[in-house]
């Protein structure tokens, strides 16, 4: 075994080592029922079903207060429920039956939803020739979507129901409680349907007696198509009658594709109506009944109020419904990619810069070696900014309160990180040898894989901030398809890597660099500095998470590490077989000993108030109600949001926020400053970030006491706040 490859294993194990405590407290996390906003619950009709016969289970939905799910057409922006069975024999379910929804309108996008409690019916065909008492333990993975008027949040639960082959009883009370489940369905009747098209609009005529009354309240006749893309969900419906024949005038979108049979729910009046099963046919307007009731898309709109996060939407993106045109796209990307261009400026990319200044010294390489370099350090970037995209997708389709830089949230990554960035420091001082690190020093030693997973080591450090440009397009990311988020993502880490790339590819460029000589040597010692400072930034702020002990753990993690790389570089210098033997061992240890750190951050008070200097005005805990409650006094307010591993946050504190300039200025004005503190994960903050379109932090704003929310730039000056509220 040559002493590169023992290299190559012995950082193999410690990037292993640190992947697995940046995935060990992602997989641990469940979301609780605590967590949920909707509540599930399965009732079954009868406990013990007949075999050979078919059992209705109802899956119970309890909305908490403000919050609504969906139909099984959501409309404009929505989601069916999912219901994925696990049952021990071959049990048949039927399609799920909804009751009847209602329509909620939101900035212009229609909905089909339910605001309160509501239950959906699935019939179960129990198999024959189960002896009487068998146990049938059903359990379900549910997924939904859960919502207010300004945010959504997939969830999901797992439900089980235990019932017993029986002789099919039904208890008297069940009987009253499914009939009245039963009542909520729409009906199923033999009434007929047929439909045309005539220009730009869909008219379907229906069977109805002229003796029964209609509902002509802004809560009665509405219909809710199934089909999905071929309506405009928020235009108004028209409704005319003759006879025994109600005539519905329905537009449908453009370049909609018309289905050969229209399907859907007819509501009649509140909590009334029917299935409709529309055929095509030949269908004439009546000529002399007038309309009789043009149903509006208003009935649930949500009112405007003077609360902030409604304030809000000349400042943020538009909203993102079901068909949104490709604009938005692209300029998510254009946004992600200046984002991540401006990213290898910031404050908290600095370490980064310098692996990146030794390993682009060298110029003496042939061309083809620094294209393969740069391609690989690039594709590094990028494969790292797509896995934690696509983690931070599925944490949120799985209803977890996670934004941009999340896995800082986390002990153990921040652990692994401090770790990582120690050994660099080390390597860069001269302890040891790592050919993916050191810079062009030894040619010989630099590989793909050296560029490529000092790109990865480079994305995963630098991503948790967010820079201008960047911070918009990620929270425009996290409401597009899944396809066209990881596309946003993939282009911040290309606009990361662009000058690495252009370096590599342009030889021009390259030759503005300087030459490689005895310089770098000493060099490499410089650039160690600001590594060790990383580290302990990230001792810092690990040891705000878990505490001292906690701490003093991580500082011995580092020192058994430290020490078996260096005894792997000694080893590799006498070229010893095996050399990596001591750095494996070390790393094993460092492993067993990280794992015993708390995996989530210990309890603390939230956000004390904090005086910065006598006579200060208070800075004062973050909350949604503290912001409504102010804002009624007519008080100005600066809110802004941070967390102890985001440097551009602190730089902006020290320079800009904690500045007797800023605080007499605030005093002057009567201007109440918000903090939110986001270091250990907060889900009211990340709710509250939802809100204003944002992912990640920092994020500043000013909220006067007459006007809308205004989104402050995310490098702040003292006469940038000082001018506040003029």
């Amino acid at each position: 075994m040559t002493i590169l490859a023992s290299v190559y294993r012995a950082f193999g194990c410690l990037f292993c080592w640190a992947l697995a405590l940046f995935i060990y407290p992602l997989s641990a996390a469940t979301l609780s029922d605590s967590d949920l906003h909707i509540e599930p619950q399965f009732i079954a009709e009868t406990l013990t079903p007949k075999a050979g016969t078919k059992v209705t289970v109802a899956l119970e939905m309890k909305p908490h207060q403000g919050w609504h799910g969906y139909w099984k057409n959501g409309g404009d922006a929505g989601q069916e429920t999912e219901i994925i069975w696990h049952f021990p024999y071959k049990i048949k379910t039927s399609a799920i039956q909804y009751p009847i929804p209602e329509k909620m309108k939101v900035a212009g996008l229609m909905s089909y939803v339910y605001q309160h409690d509501y239950r959906l019916l699935i019939d179960l065909d129990i198999p024959a020739g189960l002896p009487v008492g068998t146990a049938l333990p059903i359990s379900a993975q549910l997924n939904w979507l859960a919502c207010t008027d300004t945010s959504c949040v997939p969830e999901t639960a797992e439900r089980h129901l235990l019932l017993h082959i029986g002789k099919g009883e039904i208890t008297a009370d069940n009987s009253q409680l499914f009939q009245a489940f039963r009542r909520a369905l729409p009906e199923t009747t033999g009434r007929q349907a047929l439909f045309a098209q005539q220009q730009n609009q869909i008219i379907l005529k229906l069977d109805y007696p002229e003796a029964e009354k209609l509902d002509s309240t802004i809560n009665g006749v509405w219909f809710f198509p199934s089909q999905d893309g071929v309506f405009d969900y928020s235009a108004d419906q028209r409704l005319l009658r003759e006879g025994n024949a109600l005539f519905l005038i329905l537009p449908f979108r453009e370049k909609a594709s018309i289905p050969s049979a229209i399907t859907g729910v007819l509501r009649l009046k509140d909590g009334k109506g029917f299935l409709v099963n529309a055929q095509k046919g030949n269908i004439s307007l009546p000529d002399k009944n007038p309309v009789i009731l043009t149903a509006s898309s208003e009935e649930g709109q949500a009112k405007a109020t003077a609360s902030p996060q409604q304030n809000t939407a000349q400042n943020a993106p538009p909203s993102v419904g079901k068909g949104h045109n490709g604009k938005l796209l692209w300029l998510a990307l254009a946004g992600a990619f200046l984002g991540g261009l401006i990213l290898n400026i910031m404050p908290c990319v600095f370490p980064i810069l310098s692996l990146k200044a030794l390993s682009l010294a060298r110029t003496h390489a042939p061309e083809k070696a620094h294209r393969l370099e740069a391609s690989a350090y690039s594709a590094g970037v990028i494969m790292v900014c797509l896995g934690l995209g696509a983690a931070l997708l599925l944490f949120r389709a799985g209803g977890h309160a996670v934004g941009w830089a999340f896995q800082l949230q986390y002990p153990h990554i921040v652990l692994a990180l401090m770790v990582l960035t120690a050994m660099i420091g080390f390597n860069l001082a001269g302890l040891f040898e790592l050919p993916s690190f050191n810079g062009g020093a030894n040619p010989k030693q630099d590989s793909l894989l050296g560029a490529f997973t000092t790109g990865a080591l480079a994305a995963f450090i630098a991503t948790p901030c967010t820079g201008p440009f960047m911070a918009a397009a990620i929270g425009v990311a996290l409401v597009l398809s899944p396809i066209e988020s990881l596309m946003v993502f993939a282009g911040l880490g290309i606009g990361m890597a662009l000058p690495f790339l252009a370096i590599g590819f342009v030889p021009p460029i390259r030759k503005l660099l300087p030459r490689p000589g005895a310089w770098m040597a000493t060099m490499r010692h410089i650039l160690a500095i600001p590594m060790f400072i990383t580290a302990l930034w990230l001792g810092w702020t690990l040891g705000h998470q878990i505490g001292t002990d906690g701490l003093i753990v991580a500082f011995g993690i580092c020192l058994i590490s430290a020490t078996g790389l260096w005894w792997t570089g000694k080893r590799q210098h006498k070229g010893k077989n095996y050399s990596f033997l001591p750095a494996a061992i070390a790393i094993l240890f460092s492993v067993v000993i990280g794992s015993f750190t708390p995996a989530h951050p210990i309890a603390s008070e939230t956000n004390p108030k904090v005086e910065n200097a006598k006579d200060a005005p208070e800075i004062e805990p973050f909350s949604e109600q503290a912001v409504e409650e102010l804002h009624r006094q007519k008080k100005p307010l600066f809110i802004y949001f941070s967390a102890d591993w985001c440097l551009t946050c602190k730089v902006n504190e020290k320079m800009a926020i904690d500045r007797d300039s800023t605080r007499q200025a605030f005093r002057q004005k009567g201007i109440v400053t918000l903090h939110g503190d986001w270091t250990n994960g907060d889900p009211e903050i990340t709710h509250f970030l939802s809100k204003m379109h944002r992912s990640g932090i920092p994020l500043y704003l000013y909220y006067p006491a007459d006007g809308e929310i205004q989104i402050l730039p995310q490098i702040l000056t003292t006469g940038l706040l000082q001018n506040l509220g003029k």
